[in-house]
């Protein structure tokens, strides 16, 4: 049940390819301790309205994972090391006026609702 959502300022998706970032971020999150690869949920979302602090960098690129809890903060820790590897990896082309960040979260607990509850 992880979600993984990667958002991008659109501008960069004529110079990157977003589906091999995203699949590469997935596989990393299939191959890591306690998630099972069938039931993770990830998504590129492309960005036509931002803004980047006071405009430099003038484009972004941003991973959030977020699962249920239990992941020891180690897991967690490497887990987001390793995506914003693969970010500063794929988007390297780009160029230094690129925002490159990852945000690993866990759902509250009860917090996280499915149809499958009912």
């Amino acid at each position: 049940m992880p979600h993984i959502v990667l958002e991008y300022s659109d501008d960069i998706a004529a110079r990157c390819d977003v589906a091999r970032v995203l699949g590469r971020l997935h596989e990393a999150v299939a191959v890591t301790e306690s998630f099972v690869r069938d039931r993770i949920k990830s998504r590129a979302v492309a960005c036509a309205t931002f803004r980047v602090g006071s405009g430099h960098p003038k484009h972004f690129v941003h991973a959030s994972v977020v699962f249920s809890p239990g992941r020891a903060e180690d897991v967690r820790r490497e887990l987001g090391a390793r995506l914003l590897d693969i970010l500063v990896t794929e988007t390297s082309s780009l160029g230094s006026d690129l925002s490159r960040s990852v945000e690993i979260r866990q759902f509250e607990p009860g917090m996280y609702f499915t149809d499958g509850d009912r």
